[in-house]
């Protein structure tokens, strides 16, 4: 009887500890969910977890993932193995794909053996990482534009890339000329009007075009704030 209290007890505190973690937590046992709390019926677009209690696991796996993770299931499963984080595209109640980082481990569940997963929506994450790289490509095409000059330049002025045609203009090759700042390479008479310029594109957030005259050659440029 006293074991029998202490399990209860065991199980009153784990279940606690469940529901009140921030990260989505199921459990699933021969291809069903048998379990999900609070943060996981959220995760998945629920009402309540009687929603999501009793359907096939693959419901809520998209369909590109679905073969990786019946086989991850059918090799884990013998073994008892963890599995430590992955990324994975899930499939919420209302149609919605979501980005998803989980982990699982083995445990025994109404006395079969099951998987808990943890797991948290990272589909913010994704997309600002897309941005990022659809951003990084954008300067890279700028930095290899073909007829244009093009550098890139911290907030200091501290020159990071550019592209041949700019080093030409300068009579420089491109690594002698990284590394040195914009302001060492312009007219005194230039430099306040460029760094008004800088600051305000950097005050604003937005591009800023202009154009300036030096050495008898007009210069048309627009600053790109990354």
């Amino acid at each position: 009887k006293r074991e029998e209290e202490a399990l209860r007890e065991s199980e009153e505190r784990y279940r606690r500890l469940v529901e009140l973690s921030p990260y989505a937590i199921f459990v699933h046992s021969e291809g069903r969910m048998m379990f999900v709390n609070s943060a996981g019926v959220e995760l998945f677009g629920a009402e309540n977890a009687g929603d999501i209690v009793g359907r096939p696991l693959w419901d809520f796996v998209h369909p590109d993932y679905l073969d990786a993770v019946r086989e991850r299931v059918q090799r884990t499963r013998p073994e008892g193995k963890k599995v430590y984080l992955v990324e994975e595209k899930l499939v919420r109640l209302d149609g919605q794909v979501i980005d998803a980082e989980m982990a699982a481990i083995p445990i025994t569940y109404l006395g079969k053996p099951a998987r808990q997963v943890v797991l948290r929506d990272i589909s913010e994450r994704k997309r600002a990482e897309e941005a990022l790289r659809e951003r990084e490509q954008t300067m890279l095409a700028l930095l290899n534009a073909p007829t244009e000059s093009a550098l890139l330049a911290d907030l200091d002025g501290t020159i990071l890339a550019l592209n041949d045609i700019a080093a030409r203009r300068l009579g420089k090759n491109v690594d002698d000329v990284v590394g040195l700042t914009i302001w060492s390479l312009m007219p005194p008479g230039v430099i306040a009007f460029r760094m008004a310029k800088g600051e305000e594109v950097q005050r604003s957030g937005k591009p800023c075009r202009f154009q300036d005259t030096r050495d008898g050659m007009w210069f048309d440029t627009t600053v790109y704030p990354i």
